[in-house]
């Protein structure tokens, strides 16, 4: 049967490990896991469909606002002004030291802060801010059968829920080795998919040797 979505995950994975005992908490811990890993390796290596852009209203006199209920890490700020305006990061630190609770002036400056974004300046007027970042998708559940990690690889997230049961269980090395390696080719397809379409638009570069 194809691994489509969790339900086929959570029917799968027991089968595969021949254990009939299985919770189905411990199950959705392999597969949870498994997400939040692949999450931190997809980010990290930048592949494109965690990215994700949104526009928020800036009211004027503030230096904060929300970030996006799913965001993970920033990759861009920018006011959409004529001409845009890109905000440099800066650190926690540094923001405190540039801000004035009095002065007010277009932001040129962001960090982030818990859940928030905080500019250099309390804002001299309305803006919109545009952010380009990547996000957490929702975790897959019986309430929650698909997801980007789904779509970009299913496989992905199967082996690597295996993985998980195998600290968990005490899998034989050389099964957890064998699975280990198909997750990594899984992964590295997922990769190479996204770098591809990155750069199929890109003019060929030429080599002189």
């Amino acid at each position: 049967m194809p691994l489509i979505n969790y339900t086929d995950l959570a029917a799968a994975i027991p089968s595969w490990l021949h254990r009939d005992d299985l919770l189905a908490a411990d199950i959705n811990n392999f597969v949870n896991l498994a997400e939040a890993n692949l999450v931190r390796l997809y980010i990290e290596r930048g592949v494109q469909q965690l990215e994700r852009r949104s526009t928020a209203a800036v009211a004027s006199g503030v230096n904060r606002i929300a970030l996006p209920a799913d965001y993970y890490r920033m990759r861009g700020v920018q006011l959409n002004t004529n001409p845009v305006r890109s905000l440099q990061y800066k650190t926690p630190e540094a923001i405190d030291s540039l801000l004035s609770q009095s002065d007010t002036s277009r932001p040129c400056y962001y960090t982030i802060t818990d859940c928030e974004i905080q500019f250099d300046s309390l804002t001299d007027a309305p803006y919109t801010l545009e952010l380009a970042y990547y996000y957490k998708p929702p975790v897959l559940s019986t309430g929650n059968l698909t997801n980007t990690l789904t779509t970009l690889g299913i496989d992905a997230v199967f082996y690597g829920a295996l993985l998980e049961a195998c600290g968990f269980l005490q899998v034989d090395p050389n099964v957890e080795l064998k699975w280990k390696g198909r997750y990594d080719l899984a992964v590295q397809s997922v990769m190479n998919v996204s770098w591809m379409g990155k750069h199929s638009g890109s003019a060929m570069a030429v080599s002189i040797l």
